[in-house]
């Protein structure tokens, strides 16, 4: 009857295990030491195979375990005629032979993924292979260190390959509950090596004699080292920890336009991401306006423009100041903290692709984004010139500052509703003359479009809120630039729900905080349809004098 050796024998538990690398280690060690008498090599080779037997049962099916290094031993440690149990106390007494000198994975198989996508193998069956790219990863990664960055998760060294309309990553994270004699810590160095030894392992194990790879996982020393595929072919979104849609792709709300041209946004872009890569983990806030265009000049630029829908070229003046105001471009970043899974012309360009295709031409951003980028989060606004522009701190010239006050924002609505609603009040040019005001909160009857209702100012005190709507150069505000039409006439009480929009505004465009309002304001009128129309709100200390100006 043939002897077994000890290469045949298979081991379930974890300890059978170490005993029996050890006993392969032994085994190996005392057949190089040529000064032992055969006799005795061949006596403790099979005690050493017993005692293996003993403890794990003598399956001889598997064949993974393997010593990754040789070292002799005095052959005097073991006794001259040892039994099973001395050949174990021998085995447990050597101080070498530990986890450093051999590997095992306690499961003895690689874990096999199964996917029902497969990856070329080898470089004949298809480019990238999965072999090929085992070797390039593996020299890439050589000395990187993969950290546990929490109790629930494990940093992860990782790259994504891209095939056909699939992908497979290779990666390498610790050893999630690795044998305690390995003595594993927080942190382990990746091998090239050790990683090409255990991928290629992985791959042949899970696919044998196969042209395709359907993913593996295999542990060994502190790490696991794995291969996954993938339908998704986004570089910084791994299976296993993928991104939510809006981190992927950025957030915003796509039914508001700016209506300005995503290739001219890159062309403001490129300034504030110049600033970041500055310094990337600063926190960073820049305005800008369109006079800051510059038209992409890198090739990396010029790339991304050529994935976008075509259209006419874009000439750098398409954009200049409109109703006296210009184009505003506000980024802010949070500041990096950690990795980012790409630059900031990467988040950019990502902003760009997901929010630039609004309105019915499909080519104009959206007025505000966002971007998760992993180790911070960008923020982007656009803000057009507006046709319902706020002016705060504007008032009568006759008004002495002194007799400005602040009034509660929750008298005001019911201010606008009346004066929207008044059937008397006309705007006209020329202008409705000032009545004789029996009382400056009489109901005044008049044409005149200018009322005063009574609020309580934050100190208590009475106020008078003063409620107007006047053409531009009727009140001293003709060097506004407005661009809108003739002035036409038109009753208040006509023009309700637009008087109450646009006063509403007035409002809320100085408001220093939602329960007061602090300065005077006045909105002018550019697409009102009835020329440059001005609309007031103006508080002041209730005092005749004052009041009437």
């Amino acid at each position: 009857m043939a002897m077994r050796t000890i290469q045949d024998v298979r081991i379930p538990s974890r300890s059978a295990q170490t005993v029996l690398v050890l006993a392969i280690c032994v085994q190996r060690v005392l057949m190089l030491v040529v000064r032992v008498k055969v006799g005795r090599v061949q006596q403790l080779s099979q005690s050493v195979q017993a005692a293996a037997v003993k403890m794990g049962g003598g399956n001889d099916k598997d064949k993974n375990c393997y010593c990754m290094d040789s070292k002799t031993f005095p052959p005097s440690i073991f006794p001259d005629s040892p039994s099973v149990q001395e050949t174990l106390d021998a085995i447990k007494a050597l101080p070498d032979c530990s986890s450093d000198m051999y590997s095992i994975d306690p499961k003895i198989y690689p874990t096999c993924q199964k996917d029902k996508i497969g990856a070329p193998q080898h470089g004949s069956d298809g480019k990238p292979s999965v072999q090929d790219s085992i070797k390039d990863w593996c020299a890439s990664v050589d000395g990187k260190k993969v950290q546990k960055q929490s109790e629930s998760s494990a940093g992860t060294v990782f790259e994504m390959f891209l095939f056909a309309y699939y992908s497979f990553w290779l990666s390498a994270n610790l050893w999630h509950k690795p044998p305690k004699n390995n003595k594993c810590t927080g942190e382990a160095t990746i091998k090239k090596d050790e990683c090409i030894d255990a991928l290629s392992t992985a791959m042949e194990h899970c696919d044998p004699k196969s042209d395709s790879t359907h993913g593996a996982s295999y542990s060994t020393g502190c790490i696991s080292y794995n291969i996954t595929l993938d339908s998704g072919q986004n570089k910084y979104s791994p299976p296993w920890a993928p991104l939510s849609v809006g981190d992927q792709i950025g957030q915003c709300d796509k039914r508001n336009s700016s209506g300005v041209s995503y290739k001219f946004w890159k062309g403001i872009y490129l300034k504030f991401c110049a600033e970041v890569d500055k310094d990337p983990k600063a926190k960073k806030s820049n305005q800008y306006t369109q006079d800051d265009f510059k038209e992409p000049k890198s090739e990396k630029a010029r790339a991304l423009m050529r994935f976008m829908p075509r259209t006419p070229p874009l000439m750098p003046d398409t954009y200049t100041k409109k109703y006296g105001q210009d184009y505003q471009f506000d980024f802010e970043f949070t500041g990096a903290d950690g990795d980012c899974r790409g630059s900031c012309s990467d988040a950019m360009a990502t902003i760009s692709s997901t929010c630039g295709h609004t309105s019915a031409e499909q080519d104009k951003m959206a007025l505000s984004a966002t971007l998760n980028a992993g180790c911070g989060t960008y923020s982007i606004k656009v803000t057009p010139p507006q046709p319902d522009q706020v002016f705060c701190g504007f008032h009568d010239n006759s008004i002495e500052p002194k007799y400005l006050t602040s009034y509660s924002t929750s008298d005001i609505d019911d201010a606008i509703s009346a004066f929207c609603s008044d059937p008397n009040a006309r705007v006209s040019n020329p202008p409705e003359r000032m009545p004789f005001i029996n009382g400056l909160f009489s109901d005044i009857k008049s044409p005149w479009p200018h009322r005063y209702y009574r609020s309580k100012s934050t100190d208590g005190g009475d106020t008078a809120v003063e409620i107007y709507a006047q053409f531009a150069d009727q009140i001293m505000a003709g060097d506004l630039e407005c661009e809108a039409g003739d002035d036409q006439q038109f009753s208040v009480k006509d023009y309700e729900e637009r008087c109450k929009e646009v006063l509403g505004k007035a409002v809320s465009g100085c408001s220093k905080d939602s329960e007061t309002f602090k300065e005077s304001s006045i909105l002018l009128e550019h697409e009102g349809g009835n020329g440059c129309v001005v609309w007031g709100v103006v508080a002041t200390k209730y005092e005749e004098e004052g009041a009437k100006g």
